[in-house]
């Protein structure tokens, strides 16, 4: 009978071969890597897929899978990887699956890439591998990256109300970079995270070490951790957070798929850790497939019988380890299979792989021929799977991605809602527990501080800390001052109480070198004999390993304290606002002001003189009296008045002198207004003058000694320095031992005289500020820094007080009290008195004033020249009909010309005797002539007759020549009545 099956098994066979095209392998082999270390499920569940896709008649139907398997002796392992994987590629592998883990896929891929074998990651979930589809073409990732779970996380939080988390990560790529979208989204919604720490992993599981970074998570009084690890350390790092109280009442604890998807968190089957209980996670969701019954039901074969024990032990484990990772490894089988059969079933020729076992260590390597266009094949693939239905993006991730909101109870993870996209959430609240095996949802951090004491150090420090006037307050009521003030507004908010005292040794805290010891209030803080520190304390970069500091409570730097001297006076000191050749510029530009205004007078139709030189009638003489006002004296003086904005008798009256003599008033208000603030710096300068203006200065004298605090923050600077003029100043103050024991001490120095004072800016401007007002803050601030509380390193306080610090800063609570103690009676300008408010002006300064002055000047002359042709067409079109002559524009311009011209040509001359012409008198006679007071003889004119006379012509018969000269000659019968001088 079984000799008979056989026949007819080989019988069909021959039948379906002879059927089979002549393209189509009979065999393809597929590649996996997997892991030693824990279950062998993924493994079996491979070798299940390829059984699956040769038992079904509809895929492959003439090609058998065969599996070619190699095995890693730890779960990372990249360097063993990359060997596996060129192993397979040697035995003509046309696909590999694995390995698990995203750093171990990212060293196979090259190998793959190189020789265009493609490449399944049914695990490796690391955002990177999806943000450049060019990047990583051959490599099909069956798990949605962790950008997706980092919104699922999102929710969740959000689900709860937390805003305040810690992140600790393993030191992988998986592990930092599956909460960057997470830390991402986290900030644009403002939620604070308090610690992002990560923990190396080591290649034995158990010996991995988080306690120092759980610790610290501690301290910062968050009580929501965000795991990201794989499971196997996920259950040493729980264990540590158990034993150091963090997996009890109170706490919360989210872990991600590498912890709920990979075996190792517990052992299988048995009672589950105690300190486990309530952890919260997400897992890929799994029964979504057509495919996921039959999976199910195959791991009761007798062939996976040893591994479907694991499931089915007995009844309480039954749900204690999720398939996620086996089905998306059955799930790669599937999707290269589908891919291969479209392939084979489109007529493609498909030749196997064909390298040697060296080819890894090649580089001239032939790709292999098929695997592009399988590669395309694979990326439009689309058929059932088992967890959901297998198609990818062009990224080369799932289509679809749900998550399971799984809560760990005694039988393991249990179903407690579902996430499908960003903000759509399905949470079953009722059924949560959280650590300590309660559904009470615990806070996100520790704000209770209504059971703490706190005991507070502080030192006495006007105005921070000062003692009460009244003796007989005791306790906290004998303090009083700025930080006094806050404390109690930040015991309002807080609900805590505290006990303050002084710091037993009075200093604020410096280390010792030689004996690596502290002193002040940092030693009461690192014993533990304070737990927080309120004073002016500045935050240091060398404190700050010691000790724990809030966010800063006021902003300042150092700067400098000194005597108020009383300047020397000088009798000239209301010159200094300009310099020397400012001052002569000046002075020539009110001298050629008044020049320029007055040649304006002379020469323009308009002006005082040239309207009389230039007048159409010579007999009128109404003009007479004022042609002289604008002279150059009386110019020169109405410059000058202007300057000293005391008015002139007498202004411009043409347009153009007008012009320049506005432009001189305007060049006037600029250099007054400039004179004016100037000399006042000057004063206020030169009264609170130190001879000390900067830090440099200080560092450069000797005469005036200096110092700072002992065993202060400001000393540790100086000392630390390696460039001047610090390191000066630190030599001189160890070298003549200046430094004083407080800051009242330095304050009393400096009001004694020769003595600067170092320290925060903020105390030394409040002692400048108080009476008698005889000191002054000198230079800009240096060393900017801050203060704030000081706490113990790693204090569960820190955060706690610096998030309400920030509020009270934006609040404009630390203005108030910065208004209230800082602002004293004393002149404030003498905060910068010596920032060189005042500073001499030169010519360069004013340069523009003159610029503009000399265009002004320039645009007058220009105005001039229009008045001279305006008024020579008003006399060329308003001539006298009854005239002789009508002179034209141009014999206008030119009579004015030669009447401007004879004019300065006789500049200086006058005629003392004038012609004399009688009403009766028919005879015209020349007296006598002068030319300044010199007497010339008296020449002979012939007579004329007066009807013969002529305005403008004259002829003089010298006696001594006998030449004939000018004769007047009348246009017509004149009655001459004036005495006519000669010009």
């Amino acid at each position: 009978m079984r000799a008979v099956s056989w026949i007819a098994l080989l019988g069909i066979t021959a039948v379906l071969s002879s059927n089979v095209p002549p393209n189509v392998p009979s065999r393809v082999r597929i590649g996996g890597i997997f892991s030693r270390e824990g279950s062998d499920l993924a493994e079996e569940a491979f070798h299940l897929a390829i059984e699956h896709v040769n038992g079904n008649p509809n895929i492959l139907p003439f090609t058998n899978l065969t599996a070619k398997v190699r095995q890693s002796d730890r779960l990372v392992n990249q360097f063993g990887n990359i060997q596996n994987a060129c192993h397979l590629i040697s035995k003509g592998v046309a696909a590999i699956v694995g390995p698990t883990t995203s750093t171990d896929v990212k060293a196979v891929y090259p190998v793959a890439d190189g020789l265009h074998i493609p490449h399944f990651a049914p695990f490796a979930t690391d955002p990177t591998l999806s943000q450049n589809p060019n990047r990583y073409t051959y490599l099909f990732k069956m798990s949605a990256p962790d950008s997706i779970q980092s919104q699922a996380l999102i929710d969740i939080i959000s689900h709860f109300h937390w805003s305040r988390m810690a992140i600790l990560t393993s030191m992988t790529d998986y592990g930092i970079n599956g909460v960057i979208e997470l830390q991402r989204i986290a900030i644009q919604r403002n939620w604070v995270i308090t610690h992002v720490g990560r923990f190396l992993p080591t290649i034995n599981a158990s010996s991995v070490d988080a306690r120092e970074q759980l610790a610290i998570i501690r301290s910062k009084g968050v009580r929501l951790v965000i795991l990201n690890c794989l499971a196997n350390y996920a259950r040493y790092v729980l264990r540590q957070a158990a034993e150091l109280g963090m997996m009890q009442t109170g706490w919360a604890w989210i872990v991600t798929d590498g912890v709920t998807a990979i075996e190792g968190l517990y052992e299988d089957c048995l009672e589950i850790p105690p300190h486990l209980i309530g952890v919260l996670g997400t897992r890929p969701t799994i029964d979504q497939g057509e495919l996921y019954d039959s999976f199910r039901e195959s791991f009761s074969d007798n062939r996976l019988a040893m591994a479907s024990k694991k499931f089915q032990v007995n009844h309480h484990c039954e749900d204690q380890f999720n398939m996620a990772s086996v089905m998306r490894t059955y799930d790669a089988v599937i999707a290269f299979a589908a891919a291969l059969h479209n392939y084979l079933e489109d007529g493609n020729n498909f030749t196997h792989p064909n390298y040697s076992s060296r080819t890894c260590s090649k580089n001239d390597t032939q790709k292999w021929e098929n695997g592009e266009k399988l590669m395309k094949y694979i990326q439009n693939v689309n058929t059932h799977g088992t967890m959901n239905y297998i198609n990818f993006t062009k990224l080369n991730t799932p289509w679809m991605t749900q998550y399971d909101i799984v809560n760990l109870g005694n039988r393991g993870f249990v179903k407690v809602g579902e996430w499908y996209e960003p903000g759509k959430l399905d949470f079953f609240t009722s059924r949560v527990f959280f650590p300590g095996n309660t559904k009470q949802v615990p806070l996100d951090t520790n704000l209770d501080l209504s059971n703490y004491t706190l005991k507070i150090t502080t030192i006495l420090d006007e105005p921070f800390v000062m003692l009460t006037e009244d003796k007989t307050k005791k306790g906290n009521d004998r303090f009083r001052g700025f930080c006094k003030d806050l404390l109690d507004k930040l015991q309002t908010s807080l609900k805590f109480k505290y006990e303050m005292s002084l710091v037993p040794d009075g200093q604020y805290g410096a280390r010792d070198v030689e004996s690596d010891s502290w002193n002040g209030m940092v030693s009461q803080l690192i014993d533990g004999r304070a737990d927080v520190a309120v004073a002016s304390l500045t935050i240091s970069y060398e404190r700050q390993q010691y000790i724990a500091f809030t966010k800063p409570y006021l902003d300042l730097g150092l700067t400098i304290l000194m005597k108020v001297k009383e300047p020397s006076r000088s009798l000239f000191a209301f010159l200094d606002p300009f310099s020397y050749d400012l001052w002569m510029a000046i002075l020539l530009a009110m001298i050629f002001s008044g020049m320029c205004v007055a040649v304006c007078s002379y020469l323009s139709p308009y002006g005082y003189y040239g309207a009389y030189v230039q007048r159409e009638n010579p007999h009128d003489n109404s003009a007479d009296s004022t042609k002289s006002l604008m002279n150059l004296y009386n110019a020169l003086w109405f410059s000058f008045a202007s300057w000293m904005q005391q008015g002139a008798d007498v202004n411009p009256r043409s347009i153009s002198g007008r012009i320049v003599g506005g432009f001189w008033w305007m060049a006037v208000i600029i250099i007054t207004a400039n004179y004016t603030a100037n000399l006042a710096a000057f004063l206020t300068v030169a009264r609170m003058t130190t001879g000390i203006s900067s830090l440099d200065d200080l560092a450069k004298q000797t005469a005036i000694p200096y110092g700072t605090v002992k065993s202060s923050q400001p000393e540790s600077y100086f000392a630390q320095a390696d460039v001047d003029p610090y390191r000066k100043i630190s030599n001189f103050m160890m070298q003549f031992n200046t430094n004083v024991n407080d800051t009242k001490a330095g304050v009393d120095k400096v009001q004694q005289g020769n003595f600067a004072f170092i320290w925060d800016s903020a105390i030394l401007e409040y002692a400048a500020n108080k009476e008698p007002c005889d000191v002054q803050t000198v230079g800009r601030l240096f060393g900017k820094m801050g203060y704030g509380l000081g706490l113990p390193l790693h204090s569960h306080l820190t955060d706690i007080f610096s998030l309400e610090i920030l509020k009270l800063r934006q609040s404009g609570y630390i203005e108030q009290l910065s208004n209230r103690y800082f602002t004293g009676i004393c002149d404030k300008d003498k905060k910068t008195s010596t920032e060189k408010a005042g500073s001499q002006m030169s010519i360069n300064n004013m340069l523009g004033v003159f610029y503009f002055l000399f265009a002004g000047f320039g645009f007058g002359f220009l105005v001039m020249l229009g008045e001279w042709f305006w008024a020579s067409y008003k006399e060329s079109t308003s001539s006298k009909p009854e005239s002789s002559r009508r002179l034209s524009w141009c014999q206008a311009v030119r009579r004015r010309l030669r009447a401007t011209s004879r004019n300065i040509q006789r500049c200086g001359c006058k005629t003392k005797d004038e012609y004399n012409i009688g009403n009766n008198d028919k005879r015209v006679t020349l007296n006598q002539h002068f030319v300044g007071n010199r007497e010339f003889p008296r020449a002979k004119y012939e007579t004329v007759p007066q009807e013969d006379f002529q305005l403008g012509e004259r002829r003089r018969k010298d006696p001594r020549t006998n030449s004939a000269g000018n004769e007047w000659r009348a246009n017509g019968p004149h009655e001459v009545t004036n005495t006519v001088s000669v010009y």
